[in-house]
């Protein structure tokens, strides 16, 4: 009768798994061996009711509901997160217009749920977004909540570990509360099934639907547990350039449950001003940190030569401050930084707004551009997307090195 049907909870001390069925039309987006789906906290919460212990499931599900037009039954809901969904939904579809955002949600029982609010969060994956919230929200923000299972994968315990180890030292550092929770959320979802199917929208399934909501939610039995008024979670980019992005303020900032809201944070800030916020925090509380900035390598540690890492390098370059500081430790010569920057033919919108941003701060802090960082200031990178242009600048470069090769034959001779 429903795509997808929520039958029963089982909770049992800090751990809750949902017993689910599927239809035909929506099991084939499901890793049907990662059953049960269920997410593990580091307090008891058998004393949560239904109608906020869903919402995580809930939240994990609403993109694909949306974007596949499924039908999806539980038996108790909370009416502010009920209300919140045709806002959510509006959200993806002014950010992804050509898919038409459908589906609903069938249920048995409205609950009004209440709690005491006395304090707030932040989603913290110890990266430079995160950071920047923290040091931007300080006095507002008493706990800091990572999720394991995101990034890292559920069953890398290595990995996560080293990661956690970070986090754990940021939050004593300034004295944060830590809570971690432990999902299979990702691996649940058949994501390669999932990216062919929305592949036309010009994203794919992790980045484009399910990132930031699906975080959002899993926050919602401690937030009945601890009180918390709002749930902060980071920007991923700005109000200049504002892609498709599961994390999005037209979505995060619709999602409440009860009497908790969500704060979109960071949005007026462009990554290599998240890098000054976070020093004058730093500088302020006379610390240093480690930043876990990767998305490539699954040790729990940056790998120092992803698109990612040499980035966050360069930010903090961008404005004259020390990497190391954030524990950004590239070991790599800027010839080769820029050599890998450079290689491309084709720069994607993306590429091209972070070198805005790079060159931006660059001009900005520098009366005079040191030479390791002048080549990005005098590249034209939309010029670079000229096969026409790019073919004669690699021409160029590949008859000056013949030149110079003969050249210097020459003078060995005499």
């Amino acid at each position: 009768m429903y795509d997808i049907e929520l039958k029963n909870i089982d909770k049992k001390n800090n751990r809750i798994s949902f017993n689910l069925s599927f239809s035909q039309k929506a099991l084939q987006y499901i890793n049907s061996e990662e059953m049960p789906l269920q997410y593990i906290y580091d307090v008891n919460v058998e004393n949560v009711p239904d109608a906020i212990l869903c919402i995580p499931f809930l939240s994990n599900f609403l993109p694909l509901i949306f974007a596949l037009d499924l039908s999806l039954f539980v038996h108790d809901i909370d009416s502010s997160f009920l209300n919140s969904v045709v806002h959510i939904r509006n959200g993806y579809q002014k950010m992804i217009p050509s898919i038409k955002m459908g589906g609903n949600i069938i249920f048995e029982k409205e609950i009004k749920t209440n709690y005491d609010t006395k304090t707030s969060c932040l989603l913290f994956s110890g990266g430079i977004d995160a950071m920047n919230s923290l040091a931007m929200n300080d006095s507002l923000v008493s706990d800091l909540i990572s999720i394991w299972g995101s990034d890292i994968h559920f069953n890398n315990n290595v990995g996560r570990n080293n990661t956690l180890s970070s986090i754990k030292d940021i939050a004593l550092k300034f004295n944060k509360k830590l809570h971690v929770i432990h999902s299979n959320f990702r691996e649940f979802l058949n994501e390669k099934k999932l990216d062919e199917q929305v592949q036309h929208c010009g994203d794919f399934w992790r980045h484009g639907f399910q990132h930031g909501i699906a975080l959002i939610g899993q926050v919602a039995p401690l937030a009945y547990i601890f009180g918390y008024k709002h749930v902060l979670i980071a920007s991923s980019f700005t109000k200049e350039f504002n892609p498709i992005c599961a994390s999005n303020p037209l979505i995060d900032n619709e999602f409440r449950y009860a009497l908790t809201d969500t704060i979109h944070d960071g949005f007026e800030f462009d990554r290599c001003d998240k890098i000054n916020n976070i020093f004058n925090y730093l500088e302020e509380n006379k610390q240093a940190v480690n930043l876990h900035v990767c998305w490539q390598s699954q040790s729990g540690h940056n790998c120092g030569h992803c698109e990612k890492c040499l980035r966050s390098y360069l930010n903090c370059l961008a404005v004259n401050k020390d990497p190391r500081i954030l524990g950004l430790n590239v070991k790599m010569s800027m010839r080769k930084i820029k050599r890998i920057y450079l290689k491309k033919t084709y720069y994607d919108d993306q590429a091209l707004d972070r070198f805005r941003v790079l060159k931006k701060h660059i001009i900005k802090t520098y009366k005079v551009v040191p030479d390791n960082l002048k080549r990005i200031v005098d590249t034209n990178f939309e010029n670079l997307n000229n096969r026409l242009y790019w073919k004669v600048r690699h021409f160029a470069g590949k008859t000056k090195r013949r030149i110079i090769k003969c050249f210097k034959k020459v003078r060995i001779k005499k």
